[in-house]
């Protein structure tokens, strides 16, 4: 929230209510009849509250001058796993977790022209898995935990027409995967900065932002099976670039936005493939190299002055490289090129290369009297 890709918010105090459904699939492809293949999807209610007083008119482009902030989304995941292998019995799983997000952002003005802003985000996914090898009916089960906590702080500065912001970014990352013998867990922090400049004339309003963050990650590896147990620091980096238009008519809104994501980690984040988890048994390292691009459209409609409509979707198209290595040099490296889409695959997602979505519609109600009028 603290830079935002959607159109600028109302003024004044309101709540947000909403739903939100997001899936995401990593798919290695070998040869014909072989391949391995993980999904994770969630089903959240959003709800959130906050107060905005807007910049005086034409100064700035459209981010309030004062506001404050507050969301949470909370449900259910679930997630699959198959891996099928040629003349071998082929690996399932499938499990239930739980979805935990919670931001907020505040801003106060210094000056006519500038405010200092600080931003809270929290995005948290534990789940359970049960592994089922060939015709069994239980062969294991399997935790995973994928956490990412985010404080950002900066400064904006206006003119006509235009702003810019710039300001520091720390990041705490946890990844991991257990079984009743093996064990890998990374966490550690990231530190960076974000930079963003936002234009408007008229009607019709763009951006453009980076972000970088890098740091160590303290990764715990455990095998009983390969009699491993160490303790490494490793690299990480994430960082994100985006540009965006958005265009405003008396009561509708419409904002669309392209970012490029690129995330480098000592572990595999989401949907833990089984050649990875077997590969964990044996007691191989991984390292996790994503090039993700995502398509955000967000619509919103304002049916009477107290209460606004809202609906976006994102889409997003990946590869994902892992290496799994063996540091004690035993054996060769070995690398998995993976995709990362959605689950579906027919019809209007076919057509758009199956992207991984995340789905939102949700309405804003202003409490009091709307501050802007509708």
């Amino acid at each position: 929230m603290l830079f935002g890709g959607g159109p600028p918010p109302r003024a004044g105090l309101g709540v947000d209510l909403g739903v939100s459904y997001a899936t995401l699939s990593r798919r290695q492809d070998l040869i014909p009849g072989r391949f391995d293949t993980s999904d994770v999807t969630a089903k959240l209610a959003v709800v959130g509250i906050g107060q905005a007083r807007l910049s005086p008119e034409n100064l700035g482009a459209g981010t309030p001058e004062r506001e404050w902030r507050i969301h949470l989304a909370v449900g259910p995941s679930h997630d699959e796993v198959l891996r099928k292998v040629s003349n071998e019995e082929p690996v399932t799983a499938s499990g239930t977790g739980r979805y935990l997000g919670f931001a907020a952002l505040g801003r106060l003005p210094i000056g006519p022209r500038d405010s200092v802003e600080l931003g809270f985000e929290r995005r948290d996914e534990d789940a359970t898995d049960l592994f089922i090898l060939g015709k069994r009916t239980f062969d294991g089960s399997r935790s995973g935990v994928s956490r990412r906590l985010d404080l950002g702080g900066g400064w904006r500065h206006r003119w006509h027409g235009l702003e810019a912001a710039a300001g520091l970014r720390w990041g705490s990352l946890t990844g991991g995967n257990e079984t009743g013998e093996t064990l890998y867990r990374a966490h550690g922090g990231l530190l960076g900065g974000a930079a963003e400049v936002r234009l408007r004339v008229g009607r019709l309003g763009s951006f453009l932002r980076a972000e970088r963050m890098s740091g160590s990650l303290n990764v715990r590896e455990r095998s009983v099976s390969a009699s491993v147990d160490r303790d490494r620091s490793r690299d990480a980096v994430l960082q994100t670039g985006s540009a965006g238009l958005s265009y405003s008519w008396p009561r509708t809104d419409l904002a669309l936005s392209l970012s490029s994501d690129r995330q480098r980690l000592p572990f595999v984040s989401l949907a833990v493939l089984g050649t990875e988890a077997s590969a964990f048994d044996r007691g191989l390292h991984p390292e996790s190299d994503v090039r993700e691009v995502f398509w955000n459209v967000v619509l919103r409609r304002s049916f009477t002055p107290a209460l606004r409509a809202l609906a976006q979707i994102r889409l997003g198209y990946g590869t994902e490289t892992v290496t799994l290595s063996d540091p004690s040099g035993g054996s060769s490296p070995m690398i998995l090129n993976i995709r990362r889409r959605g689950t579906f695959g027919a019809g209007l997602s076919g057509q758009l290369g199956s992207p991984a979505v995340v789905f939102y519609v949700g309405v804003e109600v202003a409490l009091g009297r709307p501050a802007d009028g509708g």
